[in-house]
């Protein structure tokens, strides 16, 4: 399974977790039996791309993701953030085909 599939599965995991017992934290043993398939570096690989973007944040134990605290707020401005980075995109793209 690819980092990205991983880390969307991850994500689903947290989510549901979030909103059916407000929990926040996370450790390995958590996401291991979400994602039976994928041993601890490809979890933690998969992890990473949820920190680049913010939704995560990771404490690392031994080069592993050790401590996850998942930020419900984060994913709501990342999401805000691209769709006003689209909306200017297509604003973009109809000054530039109106001008002459």
């Amino acid at each position: 399974m690819s980092d990205f599939r991983l880390s969307k599965a991850c994500l689903k995991a947290m989510r549901r977790s979030f909103r059916s017992e407000g929990r926040r934290s996370f450790d390995m043993p958590f996401f291991q039996t979400k994602c039976l398939h994928a041993d601890a570096i490809q979890i933690t690989d998969a992890l990473g791309l949820l920190a680049e973007n913010g939704i995560v944040h990771i404490f690392y134990a031994d080069d592993l993701a050790y401590v996850v605290t998942f930020d419900p707020d984060a994913e709501k401005k990342l999401a805000r953030s691209r769709a006003l980075a689209l909306v200017k995109a297509v604003i973009d793209r109809l000054i530039g085909f109106l001008s002459p």
